[in-house]
């Protein structure tokens, strides 16, 4: 999609602004896509492939590692990207892992403390569907925003909890004013950190209202 387009531009198309390019290796219905601005590619982990597409190429790369590399049904993960490290993370919904953007080697972190308790499903008692991650450069720590489901599939409060990788370490967080509706939408990527700020966009819908909060984390 061309974003130099105007509004009635774009309308004005059959296809309204949006360019068909060559298919991906491997289908799903959820997939979780960071752009790497170094490489100028974007690195896609799907349901059963780790794939990579070249936009000034118009190709993909099929670079799904062997062993145990988790596939199935589609994981309702969320996915965040530490930049300096060059780490892409997937998180929530049996999936805990981290990717190399240079190498594009995938490593599971399923083993640890943290990894456990984020991969673990809405349907195992864990906060799957879509949790917001967010990775926070400054104090280096990963914001995961999930919710839980109660009884009568009745969804719960957003908990906060910041992970730090490096040290292995989770904790759980408070914050006034954080959207906590148990009728709210999961967020599906409408998650985003400010850059260079402490503060986070919260978008649940995309015809709902958005909300700011600014995260402790310190």
């Amino acid at each position: 999609f061309n974003l130099t387009q105007t509004y009635a531009q774009a309308m004005g198309r059959l296809d309204m602004g949006w360019e068909k390019k060559v298919a991906a290796p491997s289908g799903a219905v959820t997939s979780h896509s960071i752009w790497d601005p170094a490489k100028r590619r974007v690195v896609t982990r799907s349901t059963r492939a780790l794939m990579v597409y070249y936009p000034d190429e118009d190709r993909w790369e099929n670079r799904t590692p062997g062993g145990n590399f988790p596939s199935g049904s589609d994981f309702q993960a969320g996915v965040t990207v530490d930049y300096a490290s060059r780490t892409m993370y997937v998180l929530g919904d049996r999936l805990a892992e981290k990717i190399n953007l240079d190498t594009l080697g995938w490593t599971d972190l399923t083993g640890t403390a943290w990894g456990q308790f984020v991969r673990k499903g809405y349907t195992s008692g864990g906060y799957g569907e879509q949790p917001g991650i967010a990775f926070h450069p400054r104090t280096k720590q990963i914001l995961f925003m999930g919710r839980k489901m109660g009884a009568n599939s009745v969804w719960q409060p957003y908990e906060l909890f910041l992970i730090d990788p490096e040290a292995g370490t989770l904790k759980s967080i408070s914050m006034s004013g954080p959207p906590n509706n148990s009728a709210d939408g999961a967020y599906y990527g409408r998650f985003r950190l400010l850059p260079g700020t402490d503060s986070v966009v919260v978008m649940q819908t995309v015809t709902g209202h958005a909300a700011i909060g600014t995260i402790p984390f310190d």
